[in-house]
């Protein structure tokens, strides 16, 4: 049996978040909600690991990342993959199912 392992990322745009001061083109410019995410896989099934909100803005492209706290509520409900979000739980029922197989055929086996 062969395993495949990844890794990847995805960005989604939440849509605008008001203007603010630009801290790189040194004016009041107007600024989007990114969604970032970082995921391992293994048979194409993942885990996400790492995950973070950014004001990136819409000018110069330079981005600040936020804390989760300072996220206005509007912009939490993020949507994953099935594959992605529950892909460890889906691993641990394979695992969990294998092992009592083999302890089934086990205690069924004639000595």
């Amino acid at each position: 049996m062969a395993f495949t392992f990844g890794s990847g990322s995805g960005v989604y745009s939440l849509g605008p978040c008001g203007e603010s001061h630009c801290s790189n083109c040194n004016a009041v410019r107007p600024f989007d909600m990114l969604f970032y995410y970082e995921y391992w896989t293994l048979n194409y099934l993942g885990m996400i690991r790492r995950k973070y909100y950014c004001k990136h803005c819409q000018t110069c492209g330079i981005g600040t990342v936020l804390a989760d706290e300072d996220v206005d509520p509007y912009f939490k409900p993020i949507r994953f993959p099935f594959r992605l979000q529950y892909g460890w739980v889906i691993w641990l029922v394979v695992i969990v199912a294998c092992s009592l197989l083999v302890a089934y055929i086990q205690a069924i086996k004639p000595r």
